[in-house]
């Protein structure tokens, strides 16, 4: 809900780059969790990742694509996180 407004603040480079950290400490976390209290909260700093990363990229991508590239990056990067999902509900 966030993720706009502060990217505006501080730029959608730094934004992904927190959403980053926040993945990999969402994972570390929810791997070494100890009680389902610590798993819930690790899981919902991932969930505040992927919120952010879903507003920032597509924006990121369209400010530093070239004009002829920009829906084909864009599209790419829909058609990975769709693909993402799909592979992972197979395994």
């Amino acid at each position: 809900a966030f993720a706009g407004r502060a990217a505006d603040v501080w730029g959608r480079r730094t934004m992904m780059i927190v959403a980053a950290v926040l993945f990999i400490v969402s994972a570390w976390g929810s791997g070494i969790a100890g009680s389902s209290t610590e798993f819930v909260i690790y899981r919902i700093l991932g969930g505040l990742a992927v919120g952010a990363a879903s507003v920032m990229a597509p924006a990121y991508i369209s400010e530093i694509a070239p004009a002829h590239m920009r829906g084909r990056l864009t599209t790419i990067q829909q058609i990975a996180i769709i693909s993402g999902l799909f592979f992972s509900f197979l395994a």
